[in-house]
């Protein structure tokens, strides 16, 4: 049987179940702006061309069957011709459509984690990736595309399993160079173009035999506007199409030369260089391709085209300069070189919000990798690459406190895929794991404030592991696992990760270290319900840090001096908590710092409620709440969100909007385990108080009825609602 409400606050094994089995995360918080279509999926740069009977039968198939794989060799045509199906299919998807990115993954055990970032939803503690995706995809009729699946086959084949069989709505498209080898996979071979036949007059425009002669014209027409087509021209165009056996990609390669070149100039080369190449497979067709590419490009440019292959994700000018330059390219010269690889298609352009960023595709990376690792500098170029990302996360951690937060969480979000390689290339390259380790630790507050709790706790683990030995980046990465662990809800393995780092910090003689270890024990005692513990920890941590010569940051110290105040409220010392969170919020104002200002006016609003001034504790929760939704923080959503029906009540009403804003609270604690992480003093004795008087006032049914109205609601419109009123 269900657990009642009641016993989802009681702490115990069937209020966890509970918790985690009602109801569901819906929101689609932070998308980081890109060139899309109306439906989301990414805008195309240029026109689609062709595949009309390939389009009409593979939307045919995605409509009835549940996963349809596209299959064929690179350079075919396969992300295209998904995304188009995805975007013409949106409106029969009202749970919408998701483009999830595989090419730049190379951990198998992330492939949920990359599906949750494409679906926006944030990652639950306690929960696996896995289990949030499904939860919110539960009763939605949604299309998600997994894009080059090929490196990844099995890790795909076991997410998509597990999707399909939790929920029959959900429909999955994906494209791959081989099958994901599963039990009704339905399989669609995209072939390439059609060619026109040498021995026949030119098709018309309307026939299914002039596709590559489409694309190849309206390429060129790009590059070359205005050219007026002679017959012989025609003829070498069709030329052109058919030695390359109608590869899109080898297309878009060769059209860039037509900017220069005659068409008759374009296949005289083709034959020189592919004469060797008749009856070859058109892998081999589009590495020759390729190579014809690279030997058109200036030395400066073959240089720069292998360099860029260790991005992982999309990358602007100045990530360019700084990992790229250097060895023969100055940094003044970069921009130069690089516009002449986007002339050529080699490198794509395109708009991310107010920004230009450039990619290059899957295949002219590999391409491009293959000719960085002949020349022998893989290594050292990914040791570069590795070490910016590494001065973007400190330099992130050390303006964190500060009015650019949200910023910081942007910029490292579109590096996401960087930062994955990154920390790979540290676990697995001898010598590196140290470096690894100080980038995962300065990461902590993309981890724990970009919904990524999971996933940052992961690398923190298996780089400790890859680096056992005593070091002050160990110190760090045990505290940022032990803060990680700590919001996640498992206090007692966050006290052994600060007590790690404490110990570690002594033992190394590193007093601003050791100073934030004890907060950090301050704050699992804290979630633990130990005010008293909470308070003496604190307490010495301030202490140490006012030593002469403890360094300390200011989000360390303004964190500790949160939680020393919360656990003065929760205590009952109204008058000093006050005064500690007063301090911290007039920093946090003058600094332009918003997450921690949330924060410290959850716990002013905690203390302004027990000292009986209901309407001073709205005003401070609704202006914490306003931020903790901007952050996307669900912690403090939820915790804002009981607070306010706390509050409501308190005020005199205890009708419906109580009930609803708990159900909305109770919805947003799902997947946190016990809620207020089982603090029994602080936050499940008020809470049953509430309850109570709300049942008591509105009696069982009616209670019921507008507690489940509040778990139906998004957290965007729980937020809504519980500012409006």
């Amino acid at each position: 049987m269900r657990p009642s409400v009641a016993e989802c606050w009681s702490g115990d094994k069937a209020g966890e179940q509970s918790l985690a089995g009602s109801a569901r995360l819906t929101s689609t918080w932070w998308v980081v702006p890109v060139g899309r279509t109306a439906s989301g999926l990414p805008a195309e740069a240029t026109s689609f061309v062709g595949r009309r009977r390939d389009l009409a039968e593979v939307k045919r198939l995605v409509s009835s069957a549940r996963l349809v794989t596209l299959t064929g060799t690179a350079g075919v045509g396969k992300t295209r011709l998904a995304l188009r199906v995805a975007d013409d299919l949106a409106p029969t998807f009202p749970g919408g459509v998701r483009l999830a990115e595989l090419s730049g993954l190379r951990e198998p055990e992330l492939v949920p984690d990359t599906v949750m970032m494409a679906l926006g939803v944030d990652n639950r503690p306690g929960w696996s990736a896995i289990d949030t995706v499904v939860d919110h995809v539960r009763g939605k009729r949604l299309l998600l595309v997994l894009d080059n699946c090929e490196h990844l086959v099995e890790a795909c084949a076991t997410f998509a399993y597990a999707l399909l069989r939790a929920d029959e709505d959900v429909r999955i498209l994906t494209t791959s160079r081989r099958p994901l080898g599963m039990v009704g996979e339905h399989l669609w071979p995209v072939s390439p173009l059609p060619v026109p036949d040498p021995h026949r007059p030119l098709p018309g425009r309307s026939s299914p035999r002039r596709a590559a002669l489409a694309l190849l014209e309206e390429r060129a027409a790009r590059v070359a506007p205005g050219r007026s087509m002679t017959r012989r021209d025609r003829a070498a165009m069709a030329g052109i199409c058919r030695r390359l056996d109608g590869l899109p990609l080898a297309l878009e390669l060769a059209a860039v030369q037509l900017r220069n070149l005659s068409p008759r100039q374009v296949l005289d080369g083709l034959d020189d260089r592919f004469g060797l190449l008749a009856g070859h497979g058109r892998r081999e067709l589009l590495r020759a391709t390729l190579d014809w590419s690279f030997g058109l490009c200036t030395p400066d440019e073959r240089t720069l085209w292998s360099r860029l292959s260790v991005f992982a994700g999309s990358f602007d000018l100045e990530e360019v300069e700084d990992v790229c330059a250097g060895d023969g390219i100055e940094p003044d010269d970069v921009i130069d070189i690089l516009s002449g690889l986007v002339d050529k298609s080699v490198v794509v352009r395109e708009q991310t919000g107010g920004d230009v960023r450039f990619r290059l595709l899957e295949t002219v990376g590999e391409y491009g990798l293959d000719k960085l690792r002949q020349s022998g500098g893989e290594t050292a170029l990914r040791i570069r690459h590795r070490d910016h990302y590494l001065r973007l996360a400190e330099t992130a951690m050390a303006r964190w406190f500060g009015p650019e937060q949200m910023l910081w969480l942007a910029r490292a979000r579109l590096g996401h895929a960087d930062l994955r390689a990154a920390l790979e290339f540290s676990r697995t390259t001898p010598g590196q794991a140290r470096a690894g380790l100080r980038l995962a630790a300065a990461l902590w507050f993309y981890w724990a404030f970009g919904s990524l709790l999971a996933e940052g706790r992961r690398w923190l683990e298996q780089l400790l592991l890859a680096d056992p030995r005593p070091s002050p980046e160990r110190v760090d990465a045990l505290w940022a696992a032990g803060y990680i662990a700590g919001v996640q809800g498992e206090v007692p393995v966050g006290s052994v990760f600060f007590e790690l780092s404490r110990v570690l910090a002594v033992e190394l003689g590193d007093d601003s270290a050791q100073a934030r270890a004890l907060s950090g024990l301050g704050m699992v005692a804290l979630l633990s319900d130990d005010n008293h513990r909470a308070i003496e920890l604190e307490d010495r941590a301030l202490a140490k840090w006012r030593q002469p010569g403890v360094v300390s940051t200011d989000s360390s110290r303004v964190l500790a001096r949160l939680w020393f105040g919360a656990a003065l409220v929760y205590e009952g010392e109204l008058d000093k908590g006050v005064e500690v969170c007063e301090e911290g919020r007039s920093l946090s104002e003058a600094r332009g710092e918003k997450w921690t200002l949330a924060w410290f006016r959850y716990v002013l609003a905690r203390a302004a409620l027990a000292s009986g001034a209901p309407e001073r504790a709205l005003a401070h929760a609704r202006h914490g709440l306003h931020i903790h939704r901007a952050f996307r923080d669900t912690v403090g959503v939820a915790i804002s969100l009981e607070l306010l029906a706390w509050i409501v009540v308190a005020g005199g009403d205890r009708g419906e909007r109580a009930a609803v804003l708990l159900g909305a609270a109770h919805h947003a604690w799902v997947g946190f385990g016990v809620p207020g992480f089982g603090a029994s003093k602080s936050f499940i004795a008020p809470h049953r108080e509430c309850e109570t008087a709300v049942r008591d006032a509105l009696g069982e049914q009616a209670f019921e009825r507008a507690f489940r109205r509040g778990t139906r609601l998004t957290l965007d419109q729980a937020v809504d609602y519980a500012l409006a009123g």
